[in-house]
């Protein structure tokens, strides 16, 4: 197996905040008349601009490696524009071998920076997604974001999450869960900061689900079940999704989880599922219909957080991993979701998850990607980059201790792009 790591290239995006004041007013009363004039406006474009120290060669290449193989590498992105901008990453790839390698990319600082040593590199102190101090990214090579939409945005290293007060104001929201009990067998409903309604009914962990376990950093807490029995039951009349309709949900599968039917939420009727283990693939249903995927189903089962969505559109459903659209499909049907619910459970069959699930979310509206991406993003407050601001990144790419014999002599590459879009 082989996988070369092209150059990251520098993206540029030049959008200049364009200002012009204009004021002339004109005030008369009998024989009385004043003017007032604002002359010699002007406006001047800003600039947004990035670079980095590669030099123009590879940061990461790795050539006949077998399974636990790693290769890693740093590199420097530089802002030199004169606007703050949004600075996000995202990549290219191309190969089978994608979806056995596993790329983890950290934030961090670096006092003298030289391509592609990290010797210096110091990663961020905070614990972003719940994958270690600075990761601001961790899955499959088949899954990192593609364009500036799904990009991963850079974030702050000191801010607080904004994700409920960003997921309250979804729109259509009807059931909206923070999972923050301590203690106990009741699921409570988040209620809305501001008009004080009550999103979703109350609703019950049974067969000793155990709320207060750990969750992500700065979610704190999330329950955790056994895979045996343990699931939370709620009904809602609201729920009862027909057309449209999104459910979404941050989730943490246990690695040793069985081959059959691994459902991570839905309803009584199995009209709506979140993405669940089929064999050595994921599913997911929505509709009444059941969509059965190619993706492997370790790129969830790796004991790590995702943010997964699945929403409706008409007869189209579309499945999404960490806000990066992975499935879409046509012909769906028109089954109304049951209004009594269940998470870590498939729907009414004996079927059960074995890890974690926070921050659930219902609407009867077909939620966007960039709506999507924003919930993601929401996990951690986005920083925006300054004039001369400077970030070290260190990039890991590991040859997973699952792929299978027939990933031998395949290969994968990928082009890193770093972009940057003026507030």
């Amino acid at each position: 197996m082989s996988v070369v790591r092209r150059a990251p290239r520098r993206a540029l995006i030049a959008l200049g905040a364009l200002v012009v004041f204009a004021l002339s007013a004109t005030v008369a009363y009998s024989v009385f008349a004043v003017t007032t004039g604002n002359a010699g406006n002007s406006y001047a474009a800003g600039t947004v601009a990035l670079s980095d120290n590669d030099s123009g060669t590879a940061l990461l290449s790795l050539s006949n490696a077998g399974t636990g193989v790693s290769d890693t590498g740093c590199i420097n992105v530089t802002s030199s524009g004169s606007l703050d901008s949004d600075v996000r990453l995202y990549g290219t790839t191309s190969g089978a071998a994608r979806d056995y390698l596993t790329l983890t990319v950290t934030r961090g600082t670096d006092a003298s920076p030289s391509f592609d040593s990290c010797t210096g590199f110091t990663a961020d102190a905070r614990d972003y997604y719940g994958n270690g101090n600075g990761v601001v990214w961790k899955g499959k090579l088949a899954r990192f974001p593609s364009s500036y939409l799904e990009g991963k945005a850079d974030i702050s290293t000191t801010a607080a999450s904004g994700f409920g007060q960003v997921l309250q104001d979804a729109p259509g929201v009807v059931g909206f869960y923070r999972m923050q009990e301590g203690s106990g067998t009741t699921l409570t409903p988040f209620t809305h900061t501001i008009n004080a309604t009550v999103l979703g009914t109350a609703g019950t962990y049974n067969n000793g689900a155990t709320p207060g376990g750990s969750g992500l950093p700065v979610f704190n807490t999330a329950p955790g079940f056994d895979g045996t029995d343990d699931h939370v039951a709620v009904t809602d009349s609201d729920f009862a999704l027909t057309t449209n309709g999104s459910v979404a949900a941050w989730v943490k599968w246990d690695s040793s989880g069985g081959a059959s039917d691994y459902g991570l939420g839905g309803d009584t009727g199995n009209a709506w599922q979140l993405p669940y283990v089929n064999g050595s693939t994921l599913s997911y249903r929505a509709g009444g219909t059941t969509v059965n995927t190619s993706i492997p189903s370790n790129q969830l089962r790796d004991t790590q957080w995702h943010y997964v969505a699945v929403t409706k559109s008409g007869g189209t459903a579309k499945l999404y991993i960490d806000g990066v659209e992975v499935d879409s499909t046509g012909s769906i049907g028109s089954t109304a979701a049951a209004t009594s619910w269940t998470f870590m459970k498939k729907g009414g069959a004996a079927s059960y998850a074995k890890g974690s699930i926070d921050e659930i979310l219902i609407s009867t509206q077909t939620l966007t990607q960039a709506q999507l991406m924003t919930y993601y993003d929401a996990q951690a407050v986005k920083e925006a980059w300054s004039n001369g601001e400077s970030h070290s990144y260190r990039f890991q790419v590991t040859v997973d201790s699952d792929a299978p014999a027939g990933a031998a002599g395949t290969s994968a590459s990928a082009a890193l792009h770093w972009e940057a879009r003026n507030r």
